[in-house]
């Protein structure tokens, strides 16, 4: 079975209307972490380009430099709503019932897989990023 194939098999088990709760709980971190990178990312540019700036910088790497610390957020925002909504008593009551069913849908298994997604994707978005904020945005 496919890594695809694995998830819409792990989502068409999760029925409890709890999980729609990890949207909004995941939003504003995947959003501030994304914000904050993007900014060190300018920052970062600044200092060897004075005059560009993400307003005024054009072409292909100022979008790389924006756009690939999204990709270090999404996972680190999952984390964040996973222990805020794990925090509300009646959701871990049945999120745990849900994954009683189903061990690798357990907040332990969630959280660890998430963790190494984290990584993965943290060494990729920083490697871009870098890339991104090194090379002239002109």
């Amino acid at each position: 079975m496919s890594y695809l194939e694995e998830a819409r098999a792990r989502a068409n088990r999760r029925k409890s209307r709890w999980n729609l709760l990890l949207i909004p709980a995941g939003l504003f971190p995947i959003g501030s972490v994304w914000a904050v990178a993007t900014l060190l990312a300018e920052q970062a540019h600044l200092h060897f380009y004075p005059e560009e700036s993400l307003r005024t910088g054009e072409g292909a790497w100022v979008v790389v430099a924006a756009v690939s610390p999204l990709f270090a957020a999404i996972p680190v925002g999952m984390l964040a709503a996973n222990f805020v909504v794990r925090r509300i008593a009646q959701a871990r009551a049945v999120l745990d019932r849900e994954a009683s069913r189903d061990p690798a849908l357990s907040y332990h298994e969630s959280q660890a897989g998430l963790r190494k997604a984290a990584w993965m994707s943290a060494l990729a978005s920083l490697s871009l990023t870098t890339l991104g904020v090194l090379l002239p945005w002109q």
